[in-house]
């Protein structure tokens, strides 16, 4: 193995500019520099496809390799420098800069200060946002140091004895309370900007956020409320001010649950730490604003697209997470009807015209989408897709994001891309008559054209185009099919129970009630679904082809519910026979039923 490091500013450029300074895979290094055979390399890359670990973690969970030895070969590869921690000196000052709480939780330690670079000890060579907090937070220039996992622990426990234990307590409390978890931080923003000089100072308000922004308590407090919503697979997070509190709320599979309750000063610290992760302007606050934000887990790393509103009553934040790099689903997962699925499968592979799918926000319209162009993928074709923003990037696709402040909308996008000589264009949502024009254009004109509208049922879509501008004569030309969905949540395996429905609940759901005895599911609630009694969603649809008799009701601008009719009488699964059929076969519940469909006449 190469020797060790030592700390020097030597030869130091201010900054973490990461740059890989050997080419070759961590197992290959590995074998160059221990004892482990290939076979066992080979061995471990197979068991962590299983385990999710990092190569480096699934050979010292084999036994294999050493946390130092782990530690020597990703210095190697990252051309960091490296330390023994249990042979080096740890400066007071420095262990100082941040606090221990920080330090623990994001896996650092700083170790020395000289000149003006602060030397931090990491176990990850690409915790690159967590490296530039702390330059943030304590204005200096940082120099990564590689150390092992091991070694840090025990430093830890050297440094942070009583830290650790007080720790074991909290989370203990938690366990019962789950708002205790973030008591102590509270505790510890609050004093902490109460001794910070600049919030009791006449300097810029601005400047003061900023600096309470930074500060690591609220930084964690910040990091436990996100980490939280991800480890709960929350799709979006909630934080509003409600009287003299801050709620935190979490939507998982559609509906909202109430997380954390905070002091209500903290709301606009809070805010400002959100708005400085992502690169928002502290000092517009009366007007929305929008903004991006990277969240790094231990194995997956998330995008979370930001919105912050004022209110009357303060400010409401949400912040939609995005697993970034995720796996397209393929149209099999998503529930379709074998029907469904065979007319949908013939609609996407037609050479040239518009097919829509439509439904309300957070219905699940844009993984379709990605779904269906994972079945139109092919090298034969030319994708371009035209965003807002590009959810998930797609290997052999060209996908271009919309900026309405440099003058790039839908609809002038739209055009760029039909110079790009595409086979299928993918527009991501048809907002106004302009774009709806251009991408009905170009489906008569050779090319396939998928896009998304909101309207409540699939036969409405027709009429939506007509009301945009776009002439009867053009739609009926055009639109080949339209996709309504809606997403409900999927009943819980484990502790769904069967029951059979009275008459009463028969008639609200318009069903036979002279039929045999039916056997429905109702929701319960167990430890594997954290008393929900749902664990995930399914899909629920509605696709309307557009036949010649359905073409000519166009023509003849009757409106969506005579296009209805005929539909059904063609054949088409509505929505409400869809869900149905969902609940028959103990997917999901009569309320989720009655949730996303409705059953009125």
């Amino acid at each position: 193995m190469n020797p060790e490091v030592a700390l020097s500013s030597e030869d130091t450029k201010p900054g973490y500019r990461l740059n890989r300074a050997d080419s070759r895979r961590i197992g290959e290094i590995i074998q160059q520099y221990t004892n482990i055979s290939p076979d066992d390399i080979q061995a471990a890359v197979k068991r962590s496809r299983d385990t999710g670990l990092l190569l480096g973690e699934q050979l010292i969970q084999d036994g294999k390799l050493t946390s130092e030895d782990r530690a020597k070969c990703l210095s190697i590869q990252w051309g960091l420098p490296y330390c023994n921690l249990k042979h080096a000196r740890v400066s007071s000052q420095a262990v100082q800069m941040l606090d221990s709480h920080y330090q623990m939780l994001r896996k650092v330690l700083c170790l020395q200060l000289k000149s003006d670079i602060l030397y931090v000890g990491i176990i990850d060579p690409l915790q690159v946002d967590v490296v530039d907090d702390i330059r943030l937070i304590t204005g200096y220039d940082i120099k990564p140091i590689v150390v092992s996992e091991e070694a840090l622990e025990e430093k830890y426990a050297e440094l942070f004895e009583d830290l650790k234990q007080s720790e074991h307590c909290i989370d203990e409390a938690a366990e019962e309370d789950p708002d205790q978890r973030f008591s102590s931080l509270v505790v510890d923003v609050e004093t902490r900007l109460e001794e910070s000089p600049q919030s009791k100072s006449n300097v810029d308000e601005t400047h003061n956020l900023h600096v309470a922004a930074n500060v690591a308590a609220v930084i964690q407090l910040v990091n436990s409320i996100l980490g939280k919503g991800i480890e709960q697979g929350a799709s979006d997070i909630h934080l509003q001010s409600e009287g003299d509190r801050l709620q935190v709320r979490y939507r998982v599979d559609g509906i909202l649950h109430d997380g954390a309750h905070l002091p209500g000063p903290l709301m606009r610290i809070v805010v400002a730490r959100i708005k400085v992760m992502a690169n928002m302007d502290l000092a517009s606050r009366r007007t929305p604003q929008d903004g991006r934000m990277a969240l790094t887990t231990e194995s997956k790393r998330f995008e979370g697209r930001v919105s912050v509103l004022p209110s009357v009553s303060g400010v409401s934040v949400v912040l939609r997470v995005a697993e970034q790099n995720n796996e397209m689903v393929s149209l099999e997962k998503l529930g379709f009807q074998e029907q469904v699925m065979e007319s949908l499968v013939a609609l996407l592979h037609l050479p040239h015209g518009m097919f829509l799918i439509t439904g309300p926000t957070g219905s699940g319209k844009s993984t379709t989408l990605y779904s269906a162009l994972k079945v139109l993928n092919t090298r034969e074709r030319k994708i371009l897709t035209v965003e807002d923003p590009v959810e998930s990037k797609v290997e052999g696709v060209a996908q271009a994001e919309i900026n309405e402040r440099a003058g790039l909308s839908f609809a002038a996008c739209l055009r760029a891309a039909l110079r790009q000589d595409p086979d299928i264009i993918m527009v991501g949502e048809i907002r106004d008559r302009e774009t709806a024009a251009i991408a009905t254009q170009a489906s008569l004109t050779g090319h396939f054209v998928l896009s998304t509208l909101h309207t409540n049922d699939a036969p409405s879509a027709v009429t939506r185009l007509v009301d945009m501008g776009i002439e009867p004569f053009l739609v009926a030309s055009s639109l080949e099919g339209v996709l309504a969905q809606r997403l409900a949540r999927r009943l819980c395996v484990e502790c769904k129970s069967p029951y059979t429905p009275t008459r009463t609940e028969l008639k609200s759901l318009q069903m036979d009630l002279d039929s045999p005895t039916l056997t429905l599911y109702k929701s319960v609630g167990c430890g594997v679904c954290q008393g929900r009694g749902y664990r995930g969603r399914v899909g629920v649809y509605e696709l309307l082809k557009m036949s010649d008799s359905l073409k000519t009701l166009v023509l003849e601008r009757k409106p969506d519910s005579v296009l209805r009719e005929v539909a059904i009488r063609e054949g088409m699964i509505t929505l409400k026979q869809d869900v149905l059929s969902k609940m028959l076969d103990g997917l999901t519940s009569m309320e989720e039923a009655h949730r996303v469909v409705s059953f009125e006449e």
